[in-house]
This record gives structure tokens, sequence and C-alpha cells, in this order.
């Protein structure tokens, strides 16, 4: 049985980590406030067409433009609502962080993921960034329970770096590695309560309805 008819049987507890679509980057404005491409608003339609089969009836994102945008056009596709929520954002990080080349941002992210205890870059260590992000996260699961006890899935838009610390903390995972498998815009589906890494979509492209191009399950 295909990935896709897995997912339509719809169990019990599902949290569905979403990375924002492809944004316009501008190096002169602070990366929050970058807003999707066209290209990242076209895989939107796509993003809302894989998602339809967890049944949001909220889609959660950050405050991020980014992400925001991304959660406004998946939930207007899919007729639910859109609400941001505070501490779903990225690591903090000003625009001067991406003064430097990818292979030196990469790089610089490879030390924030290693030394997390560390202010690596921009004003969170890994460790405080994934703190912040895994207390609201677990806010929203507990005050969603209910929706989640009937088989309705938790939708939320965010960030790479913050949903690869997470979902590595719980899977003991390597946060670097994930965050290069994590596309513009991708999703991790994952089990509630116990938080196992059930399944991982990397490929997302414009307006489709057919099966996910990249879904499989991971080992741990």
């Amino acid at each position: 049985m295909d990935a896709l008819g897995r997912h339509r049987r719809a169990p019990e507890g599902r949290l569905v980590l979403v990375r924002h679509s492809v944004s316009e980057v501008s190096p002169g404005i602070a990366p929050a406030r970058w807003p999707l491409s066209p290209l990242g608003r076209m895989r939107c339609l796509g993003l809302a067409e894989q998602l339809r089969v967890f049944h949001p009836r909220t889609v959660f994102s950050s405050h991020e433009v980014k992400a925001s945008e991304t959660a406004q056009i998946v939930a207007g596709r899919l007729g639910v609502t859109h609400q941001t929520v505070d501490g779903l954002q990225e690591h903090e990080r000003s625009r001067a962080d991406f003064a430097p080349g990818p292979g030196e941002f990469e790089a610089r992210l490879a030390r924030f993921f290693n030394e997390p205890q560390s202010l690596v870059f921009g004003r969170e260590t890994a460790d405080e960034a994934n703190h912040r992000f895994t207390r609201v996260v677990s806010g929203l699961i507990e005050d969603h329970q209910s929706r989640v006890d009937t088989g309705e899935a938790l939708c939320v838009v965010s960030h790479g770096a913050v949903i690869s610390l997470f979902v590595s903390n719980a899977c003991d995972d390597s946060p670097l590695d994930f965050w290069r498998k994590l596309g513009q815009p991708s999703y991790v589906v994952m089990s509630l309560p116990e938080f196992e890494l059930l399944s991982l979509e990397t490929r997302i492209l414009g307006d489709c309805s057919g099966p996910p191009q990249g879904m499989g399950r991971l080992s741990r």
C-alpha cells in the first residue's frame, strides 16, 4: 500500500510540521519579513492538496511573513482557518547573518547545530530556540487535545532550523542532516503522543492533486 493510502486511514494523533514555501530573499531586509516568491505561492497550492488528507480545521503558523503567507494560502485552499502563534518563529537571527554565501551560511548553521549551548549567531542558541519552539508546540497540542483525539491532525507551518531541532531531539537524529532534507515547502508527520517520525515529504511542486512525490517512512 502506498504512503498516501496509509495517511487516508488518519489514525488518531498526528502532528504535521510544515516548512514554509520558497521566499523572496532580500539581504537588506530582516528574514522574518521576507514574503513568498511567485514560485513559493504556486507551490503552496500543491502543498494544500497534500495536506488535505489530514483534515486540519486550523492551520497554525509563525508570525514571519513567509510562514504566515504559506499558511494563509493553504488554509484558503482547504477552506479552514489560519492562526498565527507567538513562539513558532525561526531561530532569532538578523539580516547581517545572511551576508555570507550559501556555503558559508551552511557552515555557520552546522556549528549552530553542533554547539547547541553556544551563541553561534543570531540572538538564540540552538537549545534556546528548541526549548521555545517545543514549549509552544506542546502548548498547542494540549490546547487542542480534543481535536487530536478525534483524528484531526495538528498542522503547524514554521521554519527549517526549529523543525529540524524538534524532530532530531524527538528521534535522536542529526539536525543538520534533517535540515538538508527539508525543501521549501516540505512537511514531516509525527505520531502523538509518542512523537514517532512517520514520514517526510521533501518535494512539493505546483498545483497537484496526485500522490506525494517524496513521501516515505523514515528509519529512526
